[in-house]
């Protein structure tokens, strides 16, 4: 109780809810204290014998008249706050015999909208030896990773525990804008570890908390005995690695999800070592962010191929997005790329005609810092410099980097949320008002808060934000879990090498799309929006398009699903590898829930890349899936009409084919809804 009641009060005042205050509320007023807990026994003790509903709602009554009659007014709200907490758990494993931990599957009701105007679908809340934290999710078929934050000492982590929630949901929400194009929505799970607590322990206890909450009896088809579930609906929850979050971990959550029974237990984690596709080892986010860097060169005109240009980041050659890029941009463009600045967690290396590629490298492939970096191989210019972050002097000079270098593009690929925040995003400006770099490439989540990125971008900054530039990583975790539900980890391996290069193309065609369109759409409209908030409409538009196909597939009979319209769609999503052998199985066992929620997000991410944001973003809700079902017909019906060109010894043949793929399916429409 106290935890959750110092996490959402201390928004307003951290200093009058701390948690030392709410304990001393508790203790002044501990019949009132007797009475939450009665009303939390009743609502989920499940030894409670009689009309349990009727029994919540009048202790409910008479708690909130006991609490209204406290005349202070901090001791009233941590009251208030406590039986909104307890009103709005849907189901606990609290009374769960043999538990690792806890966990709370809340109402997004409980969140008040002045500071989360965005709500989410549900949420758990996880509280065990040495941790506490959550996991949020915008859609009920959702995934995200996990993050451990680990604070060195008690002022870090009381900081970090007041603001684990608004980060979970910050980085959902991001998530929820980045999963545009793939079936699940966004979610995010962030643990925040006491100092010196076990970080294996801790993750295990959260994890198979939540276990408990979404496992299903195979025969009876319910949550163990001891949950009093009151959400009544099957939940499946899908994880991926983020900070902290190693290899053994991946494993052990797996193993977790099958020792519970979990119904997909394989499916419930992404980027596994080895029946997966892992992050690192492919380097799947950075790959989409390199893509949308390629754009931005070309954009600022400068051809990577043949001119030079220079790069500062953030985020070490032992990361995953900022070594993978490293590698990348080596890979791309040789020395013409020049990385003349990097920062992370250890320390930081700076020379202006470019930090070493054959150290730079070496770095990458042994997974070392960038404190590790060999000052023998800086140049003679003035001011380079490799230091570890050992004294108070380094981890200043450390921290400016980012802010001072000049170069032509920034890529936060590593680093805490909101580094570059509403109080110091000026320093990312030179002595002439004008930013530090010409543009960003958001490898990290949430590295800008959004007021720093629009005043940066008054100043003529151009940013490519997260929830674009790093989204390949969710495409591809969304890929391993849909191989996941189809495939055991053996059928899988036989595969994977055929799959994940079918998938990293998929990823690179993508981030292009989106690249190319954001860039296209910013030109036609001219100074009247910028990248940044084009990049969220572009979001929203495929998000409510998808909302809109998914309530109006909802409404259809099975065998009105089952048509070959849609049919072919889920299956012309599948790599080629997996259809190859197992083509069978996509419509037999892919759940059908995940089968309708990749048919609205495909539907609505293609017609949108291909007709641009504004065509969906100005129609009706009401008129939007009748008018997309007509367009899914005219593209068969123009496919049909390019076929029946072929052959034809028309001197304009390639003009009219071209024309007919690039508009015909809009227009045809158009003229079917021209009423």
């Amino acid at each position: 109780m106290s935890g959750w009641v110092h996490i959402f009060l201390s928004k307003s005042n951290p200093y009058t809810y701390s948690e030392e205050r709410i304990f001393k509320s508790f203790k002044k007023n501990i019949g009132l204290l007797r009475d939450c807990i009665s009303y939390f026994r009743i609502k989920f003790d499940p030894r409670f014998e009689g009309n349990r509903n009727k029994r919540m709602e009048s202790a409910a009554t008479r708690l909130t008249a006991k609490i209204n009659t406290i005349d202070h007014k901090v001791e009233r709200d941590i009251f208030k706050e406590t039986l909104n907490f307890f009103k709005h758990i849907l189901k606990t494993n609290y009374f769960t015999p043999h538990k690792t931990g806890l966990a709370f599957r809340l109402d997004p009701d409980c969140l008040d909208p002045k500071y989360y105007p965005n709500k989410p679908f549900g949420f758990f809340y996880m509280i065990g030896r040495g941790y506490r934290g959550f996991q949020v999710r915008f859609r009920d078929t959702a995934r995200g990773g996990l993050r451990i934050v680990m604070p060195k000492e008690q002022g870090q982590y009381e900081s970090s525990l007041a603001g684990v929630f608004d980060e979970v949901i910050g980085l959902s929400y991001a998530q929820q804008m980045k999963n545009k194009d793939i079936p699940e929505g966004g979610s995010k799970a962030v643990l925040v570890l006491s100092p010196g607590a076990n970080r294996k322990n801790a993750a295990i206890g959260a994890v198979d908390s939540i276990l408990n909450l979404i496992t299903q009896d195979k025969e009876t088809g319910k949550l163990h005995h001891s949950i009093i579930d009151h959400y009544g609906e099957e939940e499946y929850i899908y994880l991926g690695p983020d900070e902290n979050v190693t290899n053994d971990l991946i494993d052990k959550f797996i193993s977790l999800a099958n020792n519970q029974g979990y119904r997909y237990a394989n499916a419930f984690m992404s980027s596994k070592p080895n029946a997966g596709i892992n992050h690192k080892e492919y380097g799947v986010t950075s790959e989409g962010v390199n893509v949308f860097l390629d754009s931005m060169l070309r954009e600022l005109e400068i051809d990577p191929q043949s001119e030079r240009f220079t790069i500062k980041m953030t985020g070490g050659p032992d990361g995953d997005v900022a070594g993978n890029e490293l590698k990348f941009l080596y890979r791309e463009y040789g020395k013409n790329a020049r990385v003349t600045a990097i920062a992370d967690g250890f320390g930081a290396a700076y020379d202006p005609d470019g930090l070493a590629w054959e150290e730079l490298l070496r770095l990458v492939e042994e997974e070392c810092p960038i404190s590790e970096f060999n000052p023998a191989f800086l140049s003679n210019a003035k001011g380079a410099f490799a230091i570890k972050a050992d004294t108070s002097e380094h981890v200043q000079k450390r921290n400016n980097l980012c802010f001072e270098v000049v170069s032509d593009i920034f890529i936060p690929a590593g680093g805490r949320p909101y580094t570059i925040n509403d109080n110091n995003w000026q320093r990312f400006l030179t002595d002439k008002g004008l930013p530090s770099a010409k543009a960003v490439i958001e490898g990290a989540n949430i590295f800008f808060t959004e007021n720093a990125r629009e005043e940066l971008q008054k100043k003529g900054l151009l940013i490519f934000k997260d929830s674009s530039a790093n989204k390949c990583g969710v495409i591809c975790s969304s890929f391993e879990i849909l191989s996941s539900l189809l495939l055991s980890p053996e059928e899988f391996l036989e595969i994977k090498p055929a799959y994940v290069e079918q998938v990293i193309n998929k990823l690179r065609a993508w981030a292009d799309l989106e690249a190319k369109i954001l860039l296209k759409e910013y030109h036609e409209r001219g100074e009247s929006i910028n990248l940044v908030d084009l990049s969220k409409l572009l979001s929203m538009v495929i998000n409510r398009v998808t909302d809109l196909i998914a309530r109006h597939l909802e409404e259809l009979s099975d065998d009105e699903f089952n048509s070959d319209l849609y049919t072919k769609i889920i299956v012309d999503y599948m790599p080629e590898a997996l259809l190859e052998k197992y083509k069978d199985r996509v419509l037999r066992d892919l759940p059908k829930s995940y089968q309708k929620a990749l048919v609205s997000a495909e539907i609505a991410s293609t017609i949108v890349y291909r007709e641009g944001i504004s065509w969906l973003d100005f129609l009706p809700d009401d008129a939007i899936p009748e008018i997309i079902k007509t367009y899914i017909y005219k593209e068969q019906r123009v496919a049909e009409l390019v076929q029946s060109l072929q052959g034809l010894n028309l001197e304009s043949i390639e003009e009219i084919t071209k024309i007919l793929e690039l508009a015909g399916a809009r227009t045809l429409t158009l003229l079917d809804h021209s009423s």
